[in-house]
């Protein structure tokens, strides 16, 4: 069975989240934790289904993909399809400058 590997980048940028919202409903911020895990869970199912990261030349990130959250479709899951499973690198507002945030925490 594929497993998701969520690197500590990743739980922190889901964490942040989770509180930004908490603050304005503790109901959204749990739905979002929640449609975080089912994304990562398909994901894991259809490595392919995000789309390539074109634009990161960095090797340390060759093959990266991203996918939107289910049902917060501004947030994206940057991750890396690997054999038996996906290494989730970031969680992060698809409105902000990802690519700066990525390389920012490597």
């Amino acid at each position: 069975m594929p497993k998701v590997f969520e690197k500590p980048s990743a739980a922190w940028d889901v964490d942040e989240i989770v509180e930004f919202l908490y603050q304005r409903s503790p109901s959204a911020a749990r739905r979002f934790f929640i449609s975080v895990w089912e994304t990562y869970e398909w994901l894991c199912r259809m490595p392919e289904g995000g789309s390539e990261v074109a634009e990161l030349t960095h090797t340390s990130y060759e093959g990266m993909r991203f996918s939107k959250v289910k049902r917060f479709k501004n947030y994206l899951v940057f991750y890396i399809p690997i054999p038996d499973g996906i290494v989730v690198y970031h969680v992060l507002d698809g409105r902000r400058d990802y690519l700066k945030s990525i390389f920012e925490s490597s």
